[in-house]
């Protein structure tokens, strides 16, 4: 893999650029076709770009969450080296899950400043987060991270220009298996968020749900150390059965409601 793209004579990091490129690919899905599920284009990529400042901000407020001790323990290197310390808890370091928890409740309360309803939006934004998500995981690829078991199977890629990676051995690549499904998830949205689908204003509870269960089973074959583990299960495990267990109880109240009208 490379970790580091060489374009114009610099060296560019590969995850930051696929980040740029999801970013970009997102609001150019956005803004073709917006218009085309009857919603405001320019509200519809502004609530997409505070979304992702939500994200950002949730991905990193996790991310510190779950290596609370040693960050606390190294405050000091903000007065003694303070590039240290920002390398080390600020240049990188990003849960997904903690992005796309910010990202929704950021752009429920974007949407509800327009007097508008996410769920609407949800028919295009959520398919062009989906995209977006595949693209940042080409990244992982791309760098060697969020990498997975040790295996002899075919499939098995080895990431010895990593600089997380272990070198000279086969793993599997749960990055890419986590892009297509991604890819293949945004596909699946975008096709349920269409005018007169029952599903269209249940998206954002399809894709956590989907993803939820998806990463639940995924986390089976990681073995990047970075994830996590609490007790019998990682800590993306235990977000995506607290996430399950949430979007169930919705569904279940929904329902009933429905019943007694």
């Amino acid at each position: 893999m490379h970790p580091l793209i060489h374009l114009f004579g610099k060296e560019i990091p590969s995850y930051g650029l696929c980040a740029v490129l999801g970013v970009c690919a997102a609001m150019l899905f956005t803004v073709l076709f917006a218009r085309r599920r009857g919603l405001d284009t320019e509200n519809a990529v502004y609530i997409l770009a505070m979304g992702g400042v939500g994200a950002l901000l949730g991905a990193k407020l996790l991310y510190l969450l779950t290596v609370l001790p040693q960050f606390l323990g190294d405050l000091p290197l903000l007065l003694r080296d303070p590039n240290l310390f920002v390398s080390r808890y600020l240049a990188g370091g990003f849960v997904f899950y903690g992005g796309l928890l910010g990202g929704i409740g950021t752009a429920w309360h974007t949407a509800k400043g327009y007097h508008g309803d996410l769920r609407d939006y949800a028919r295009v934004l959520a398919p062009a987060t989906a995209l977006f998500a595949g693209i940042g995981r080409i990244g992982c690829l791309m760098t060697g991270c969020c990498y997975g078991r040790e295996t002899d199977l075919p499939i098995g890629m080895r990431f010895d220009a990593s600089p997380v990676a272990p070198h000279g051995v086969a793993l599997i690549p749960t990055q890419l298996i986590e892009a297509l499904f991604d890819f293949a998830l945004a596909a699946v949205l975008w096709r349920l968020g269409r005018e007169g689908s029952r599903a269209s204003r249940h998206l954002i509870g399809i894709y956590l749900g989907a993803y939820a269960a998806f990463r639940f089973l995924l986390e089976f074959l990681r073995a990047d150390a970075e994830r996590g583990i609490l007790g019998w299960f990682s800590t993306s495990q235990w977000i995506s059965i607290g996430a399950l267990i949430v979007l169930t109880i919705i569904f279940l109240s929904e329902r009933k409601r429905d019943h007694e009208v």
